[in-house]
């Protein structure tokens, strides 16, 4: 296990997406509302990955979910969980490890252990069916 904060968080955050091949659950809104900066690199970097990219997003905000689903990437797939979840952390399955950040206080870690990020995976799968 590998704790983060401050500056770091955005570094770790850049080199997952840009580097790996990921499963991801997060509200956008409220993962980057205190960093407009972080989420427009995020979104940039969306449309232009050559990795697979599964994303699940928590929001009620339409004009935001529609952003994600005008995505043009082949690479990229995304679904909405309906109604209101409170999920106000950004969770990233990728490669045997998992990626658990708070942008709100800064903080993140890493765990890299196969049947954790398994059972995230597994977790993340069983909410892909359910969301639309």
């Amino acid at each position: 296990i590998r704790y983060y904060e401050k500056s770091q968080t955005p570094k770790l955050l850049k080199q997952i997406i840009n580097n790996h091949s990921f499963k991801a659950i997060y509200d956008p809104e409220t993962t980057y509302k205190n960093n407009r900066q972080i989420m427009k690199e995020f979104v940039e970097s969306l449309n232009t990955s050559k990795h697979d990219i599964r994303e699940i997003i928590c929001t009620k905000n339409k004009p935001l979910e529609n952003m994600f689903r005008k995505i043009d990437n082949t690479n990229y797939n995304v679904k909405a969980l309906p109604g209101s979840i409170n999920y106000t952390i950004d969770t990233i399955i990728f490669d045997n490890k998992v990626y658990i950040a708070n942008y709100n206080s800064d903080v993140a870690v890493v765990i890299e252990d196969e049947q954790m990020s398994k059972s995230f995976e597994n977790l993340h799968d069983w909410l892909w069916e359910k969301a639309i």
